[in-house]
Protein backbone atom coordinates (compact mmCIF):
# COMPACT_ATOMS: atom_id res chain seq x y z
CA UNK A 1 0.00 0.00 0.00
CA UNK A 2 2.86 2.27 0.98
CA UNK A 3 4.49 2.25 -2.83
CA UNK A 4 1.56 2.24 -4.35
CA UNK A 5 0.81 5.47 -2.64
CA UNK A 6 4.29 6.91 -2.97
CA UNK A 7 3.60 5.77 -6.90
CA UNK A 8 0.50 7.84 -7.15
CA UNK A 9 1.76 11.16 -5.05
CA UNK A 10 5.25 10.95 -7.58
CA UNK A 11 3.01 10.78 -11.03
CA UNK A 12 1.02 13.47 -9.58
CA UNK A 13 3.94 15.74 -8.72
CA UNK A 14 4.29 16.28 -13.11
CA UNK A 15 0.60 17.82 -12.78
CA UNK A 16 0.68 19.73 -10.12
CA UNK A 17 3.84 21.32 -11.67
CA UNK A 18 1.94 21.68 -14.94
CA UNK A 19 -0.82 23.27 -13.17
CA UNK A 20 1.70 25.87 -12.00
CA UNK A 21 3.32 26.80 -14.69
CA UNK A 22 0.71 27.08 -17.33
CA UNK A 23 -0.97 29.04 -14.43
CA UNK A 24 2.23 31.40 -14.38
CA UNK A 25 1.89 31.38 -18.17
CA UNK A 26 -1.86 32.11 -18.73
CA UNK A 27 -1.52 35.22 -15.93
CA UNK A 28 1.37 36.73 -18.11
CA UNK A 29 -0.85 36.48 -21.22
CA UNK A 30 -3.72 38.20 -18.88
CA UNK A 31 -1.33 40.81 -17.88
CA UNK A 32 -0.09 41.89 -21.38
CA UNK A 33 -3.44 41.55 -22.57
CA UNK A 34 -4.82 44.28 -19.82
CA UNK A 35 -1.36 46.48 -20.43
CA UNK A 36 -2.02 46.16 -24.71
CA UNK A 37 -5.39 47.46 -23.93
CA UNK A 38 -4.73 50.52 -22.37
CA UNK A 39 -1.90 51.10 -24.53
CA UNK A 40 -4.26 51.28 -27.40
CA UNK A 41 -6.27 54.04 -25.06
CA UNK A 42 -2.77 56.20 -24.39
CA UNK A 43 -1.95 56.15 -27.88
CA UNK A 44 -5.56 57.02 -29.07
CA UNK A 45 -4.96 60.24 -26.56
CA UNK A 46 -2.05 61.11 -28.94
CA UNK A 47 -3.65 60.60 -31.48
CA UNK A 48 -6.77 62.46 -30.71
CA UNK A 49 -4.15 65.69 -29.94
CA UNK A 50 -2.70 65.61 -32.93
CA UNK A 51 -6.09 66.00 -34.47
CA UNK A 52 -7.20 68.99 -31.83
CA UNK A 53 -3.84 70.92 -32.63
CA UNK A 54 -5.31 70.95 -36.89
CA UNK A 55 -9.16 71.50 -36.28
CA UNK A 56 -7.90 74.47 -33.74
CA UNK A 57 -5.22 76.42 -36.08
CA UNK A 58 -7.87 75.90 -38.62
CA UNK A 59 -10.61 77.45 -36.16
CA UNK A 60 -8.15 80.54 -34.81
CA UNK A 61 -7.04 81.08 -38.54
CA UNK A 62 -10.50 81.53 -39.55
CA UNK A 63 -11.32 83.83 -36.31
CA UNK A 64 -8.75 85.92 -36.95
CA UNK A 65 -10.46 87.29 -40.17
CA UNK A 66 -13.22 87.57 -38.73
CA UNK A 67 -14.13 91.83 -39.21
CA UNK A 68 -15.35 92.31 -35.72
CA UNK A 69 -12.19 90.47 -34.34
CA UNK A 70 -10.06 92.54 -36.04
CA UNK A 71 -11.33 95.81 -35.07
CA UNK A 72 -11.23 94.29 -31.78
CA UNK A 73 -14.80 94.86 -31.20
CA UNK A 74 -14.63 93.50 -27.90
CA UNK A 75 -18.75 93.62 -27.14
CA UNK A 76 -19.17 91.61 -30.54
CA UNK A 77 -16.10 89.12 -30.04
CA UNK A 78 -16.83 88.19 -26.89
CA UNK A 79 -20.44 87.32 -28.10
CA UNK A 80 -19.12 85.47 -31.30
CA UNK A 81 -16.52 83.22 -28.83
CA UNK A 82 -19.73 82.30 -26.92
CA UNK A 83 -21.44 80.84 -29.32
CA UNK A 84 -18.69 79.06 -31.32
CA UNK A 85 -18.16 77.53 -27.28
CA UNK A 86 -21.59 76.05 -27.25
CA UNK A 87 -20.83 74.45 -30.45
CA UNK A 88 -16.99 73.32 -29.85
CA UNK A 89 -17.32 71.51 -26.21
CA UNK A 90 -14.07 70.38 -26.41
CA UNK A 91 -12.65 74.33 -25.66
CA UNK A 92 -12.76 75.43 -21.91
CA UNK A 93 -12.61 78.95 -23.07
CA UNK A 94 -12.11 80.88 -26.43
CA UNK A 95 -10.57 84.20 -25.93
CA UNK A 96 -8.88 87.39 -27.20
CA UNK A 97 -5.81 89.07 -26.04
CA UNK A 98 -4.69 92.39 -26.56
CA UNK A 99 -1.04 93.68 -27.19
CA UNK A 100 -1.23 94.77 -23.27
CA UNK A 101 -1.24 90.81 -22.55
CA UNK A 102 -5.12 91.11 -21.00
CA UNK A 103 -7.65 88.73 -22.03
CA UNK A 104 -10.21 91.65 -23.36
CA UNK A 105 -13.25 88.96 -24.60
CA UNK A 106 -13.88 85.89 -23.89
CA UNK A 107 -16.62 82.56 -24.36
CA UNK A 108 -16.92 82.73 -20.25
CA UNK A 109 -17.96 85.79 -18.29
CA UNK A 110 -15.39 88.01 -17.08
CA UNK A 111 -15.30 90.69 -14.11
CA UNK A 112 -12.12 92.49 -15.70
CA UNK A 113 -8.92 91.57 -17.47
CA UNK A 114 -6.88 88.71 -17.19
CA UNK A 115 -3.10 89.43 -17.60
CA UNK A 116 -1.38 86.38 -19.71
CA UNK A 117 2.23 88.57 -20.32
CA UNK A 118 3.55 85.27 -18.69
CA UNK A 119 2.18 82.73 -20.74
CA UNK A 120 3.72 80.83 -23.42
CA UNK A 121 1.73 81.31 -25.74
CA UNK A 122 1.79 84.72 -26.08
CA UNK A 123 4.84 85.52 -25.87
CA UNK A 124 5.45 82.72 -28.67
CA UNK A 125 3.09 84.89 -30.73
CA UNK A 126 4.44 88.25 -30.22
CA UNK A 127 7.94 86.73 -31.20
CA UNK A 128 7.08 84.99 -34.17
CA UNK A 129 4.22 86.03 -35.29
CA UNK A 130 2.86 82.56 -35.75
CA UNK A 131 0.51 80.11 -34.73
CA UNK A 132 1.70 78.80 -30.96
CA UNK A 133 1.11 76.04 -28.71
CA UNK A 134 1.63 76.60 -25.34
CA UNK A 135 1.79 74.28 -22.26
CA UNK A 136 -0.16 72.43 -19.86
CA UNK A 137 -2.13 74.61 -17.47
CA UNK A 138 -5.01 75.48 -15.65
CA UNK A 139 -6.84 78.24 -17.29
CA UNK A 140 -7.07 81.45 -15.64
CA UNK A 141 -10.90 81.77 -16.80
CA UNK A 142 -12.02 78.49 -17.20
CA UNK A 143 -10.48 77.28 -14.04
CA UNK A 144 -9.70 73.63 -15.94
CA UNK A 145 -6.67 72.02 -16.79
CA UNK A 146 -5.82 72.92 -20.45
CA UNK A 147 -3.82 73.31 -23.40
CA UNK A 148 -3.39 76.69 -24.64
CA UNK A 149 -3.18 77.85 -28.82
CA UNK A 150 -3.29 80.82 -30.33
CA UNK A 151 -2.80 82.63 -33.65
CA UNK A 152 -1.68 86.32 -34.33
CA UNK A 153 -4.87 88.92 -35.78
CA UNK A 154 -3.47 91.18 -37.99
CA UNK A 155 -4.39 93.83 -40.51
CA UNK A 156 -4.31 93.84 -43.85
CA UNK A 157 -0.64 95.41 -43.90
CA UNK A 158 0.17 92.48 -41.69
CA UNK A 159 0.41 94.58 -38.22
CA UNK A 160 -0.02 92.97 -35.25
CA UNK A 161 -3.32 93.60 -33.96
CA UNK A 162 -4.17 91.18 -30.96
CA UNK A 163 -4.11 87.25 -30.34
CA UNK A 164 -6.75 85.18 -30.71
CA UNK A 165 -6.60 81.99 -28.18
CA UNK A 166 -8.29 78.47 -27.43
CA UNK A 167 -7.82 76.76 -24.24
CA UNK A 168 -8.60 72.88 -24.92
CA UNK A 169 -10.09 71.12 -22.30
CA UNK A 170 -7.46 67.79 -21.77
CA UNK A 171 -10.62 66.42 -20.12
CA UNK A 172 -11.76 65.52 -23.27
CA UNK A 173 -9.20 63.15 -23.84
CA UNK A 174 -10.71 60.82 -21.56
CA UNK A 175 -14.67 61.15 -23.03
CA UNK A 176 -14.34 57.51 -24.63
CA UNK A 177 -12.91 56.16 -21.31
CA UNK A 178 -16.78 55.18 -20.28
CA UNK A 179 -17.56 53.48 -23.29
CA UNK A 180 -14.31 51.61 -23.81
CA UNK A 181 -15.67 48.42 -21.36
CA UNK A 182 -12.37 48.65 -19.37
CA UNK A 183 -12.96 46.49 -15.85
CA UNK A 184 -14.48 47.95 -12.80
CA UNK A 185 -12.02 49.89 -10.90
CA UNK A 186 -10.16 50.79 -13.81
CA UNK A 187 -8.91 54.77 -14.12
CA UNK A 188 -6.87 57.19 -16.23
CA UNK A 189 -5.20 60.23 -15.21
CA UNK A 190 -3.31 63.15 -16.71
CA UNK A 191 -0.50 64.74 -15.53
CA UNK A 192 1.25 67.62 -16.32
CA UNK A 193 5.85 66.86 -16.85
CA UNK A 194 6.27 68.39 -13.30
CA UNK A 195 4.25 65.97 -12.30
CA UNK A 196 0.77 67.31 -10.91
CA UNK A 197 -2.17 66.28 -11.57
CA UNK A 198 -4.19 67.77 -13.77
CA UNK A 199 -7.16 65.61 -14.35
CA UNK A 200 -8.23 62.48 -13.25
CA UNK A 201 -11.40 59.67 -13.59
CA UNK A 202 -13.50 59.22 -12.15
CA UNK A 203 -13.96 61.67 -9.26
CA UNK A 204 -11.98 64.38 -11.04
CA UNK A 205 -13.01 67.08 -8.48
CA UNK A 206 -11.04 64.76 -5.76
CA UNK A 207 -7.59 64.70 -6.97
CA UNK A 208 -6.82 67.96 -9.85
CA UNK A 209 -4.05 69.89 -8.42
CA UNK A 210 -2.17 67.28 -6.20
CA UNK A 211 1.39 66.15 -6.82
CA UNK A 212 2.15 63.03 -8.32
CA UNK A 213 3.18 60.04 -5.14
CA UNK A 214 7.08 60.30 -5.41
CA UNK A 215 7.61 55.56 -6.44
CA UNK A 216 5.07 55.51 -8.61
CA UNK A 217 5.84 58.98 -10.53
CA UNK A 218 9.30 57.42 -10.76
CA UNK A 219 8.40 54.21 -12.23
CA UNK A 220 5.85 56.33 -14.85
CA UNK A 221 9.16 58.80 -15.76
CA UNK A 222 11.45 55.62 -15.87
CA UNK A 223 9.53 54.50 -18.58
CA UNK A 224 10.23 57.39 -21.20
CA UNK A 225 8.06 58.25 -23.84
CA UNK A 226 5.81 54.96 -23.64
CA UNK A 227 5.72 51.85 -21.85
CA UNK A 228 3.97 49.62 -19.31
CA UNK A 229 4.68 48.77 -15.52
CA UNK A 230 2.84 47.87 -12.63
CA UNK A 231 2.12 49.77 -9.60
CA UNK A 232 0.00 51.55 -6.67
CA UNK A 233 -2.07 54.63 -8.06
CA UNK A 234 -2.92 56.89 -5.41
CA UNK A 235 -6.31 55.62 -4.54
CA UNK A 236 -3.70 52.61 -3.23
CA UNK A 237 -5.28 49.99 -5.69
CA UNK A 238 -2.30 48.27 -7.34
CA UNK A 239 -2.88 48.44 -10.72
CA UNK A 240 -1.21 47.50 -14.65
CA UNK A 241 -0.74 50.48 -16.51
CA UNK A 242 0.09 51.94 -19.76
CA UNK A 243 2.03 55.28 -20.01
CA UNK A 244 2.43 57.75 -23.06
CA UNK A 245 3.71 61.36 -23.00
CA UNK A 246 1.23 63.46 -25.22
CA UNK A 247 3.21 66.02 -27.13
CA UNK A 248 1.16 68.69 -28.85
CA UNK A 249 4.48 69.03 -31.15
CA UNK A 250 7.09 66.57 -31.64
CA UNK A 251 10.13 67.34 -29.47
CA UNK A 252 8.19 69.71 -27.49
CA UNK A 253 9.70 69.69 -23.49
CA UNK A 254 5.97 70.36 -22.02
CA UNK A 255 4.02 67.23 -22.45
CA UNK A 256 0.74 65.64 -20.62
CA UNK A 257 1.64 62.08 -19.09
CA UNK A 258 -1.44 59.93 -19.77
CA UNK A 259 -2.21 56.39 -18.37
CA UNK A 260 -4.50 54.18 -17.88
CA UNK A 261 -4.61 51.54 -14.85
CA UNK A 262 -6.30 48.65 -14.67
CA UNK A 263 -6.50 46.47 -12.01
CA UNK A 264 -4.35 43.94 -11.28
CA UNK A 265 -6.75 41.71 -8.98
CA UNK A 266 -9.40 41.97 -12.11
CA UNK A 267 -7.51 41.53 -14.98
CA UNK A 268 -6.07 37.96 -13.07
CA UNK A 269 -9.11 36.96 -11.37
CA UNK A 270 -10.61 34.69 -14.25
CA UNK A 271 -7.14 33.39 -14.00
CA UNK A 272 -6.52 32.68 -10.54
CA UNK A 273 -10.08 31.32 -10.56
CA UNK A 274 -9.77 28.97 -13.23
CA UNK A 275 -5.96 27.97 -11.70
CA UNK A 276 -7.96 27.13 -8.14
CA UNK A 277 -10.53 25.05 -9.82
CA UNK A 278 -8.18 22.68 -11.32
CA UNK A 279 -6.19 22.47 -8.39
CA UNK A 280 -9.50 21.44 -7.08
CA UNK A 281 -10.53 19.02 -9.90
CA UNK A 282 -6.77 17.46 -9.45
CA UNK A 283 -6.69 17.07 -5.62
CA UNK A 284 -10.50 15.11 -6.19
CA UNK A 285 -8.60 13.13 -8.55
CA UNK A 286 -5.70 12.54 -6.59
CA UNK A 287 -7.81 11.44 -3.87
CA UNK A 288 -9.71 8.88 -5.58
CA UNK A 289 -6.59 7.14 -7.28
CA UNK A 290 -5.14 7.01 -3.72
CA UNK A 291 -8.27 6.04 -2.13
CA UNK A 292 -7.86 3.16 -5.13
CA UNK A 293 -4.56 1.94 -4.82
CA UNK A 294 -5.14 1.80 -0.94
CA UNK A 295 -8.15 -0.48 -1.38
CA UNK A 296 -6.12 -2.21 -4.33
CA UNK A 297 -3.20 -2.38 -2.01
CA UNK A 298 -5.40 -4.46 0.70
CA UNK A 299 -5.93 -7.04 -1.92
CA UNK A 300 -2.18 -7.95 -3.10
Amino acid sequence: RVHLLVLVLAAAIPAVALVFLSGLELRQQAVEKSQDTALRMVQAMDEDLQRVEGSTRLLLASLAEVPSVRNLDLKATGELLARLSRKHPIYASLFLVTLDAKVSASSLPMTGPIDVSDRKYFKDVMRTRDFAVGEYAVSRTAKKAVLHFAYPVMNESGKLLAVIGAGFDVAALTDTFDSAGLPAGSAMALSDSSGTRLHRYPDPEKWIGLPEREAVWAQFQALGEEGTTIGIGADGVRRLYAVKRLRARPGDNSYLLARVGIPEDTALAGVKALQARTLTLLAVALALVAGLAWALGGLI
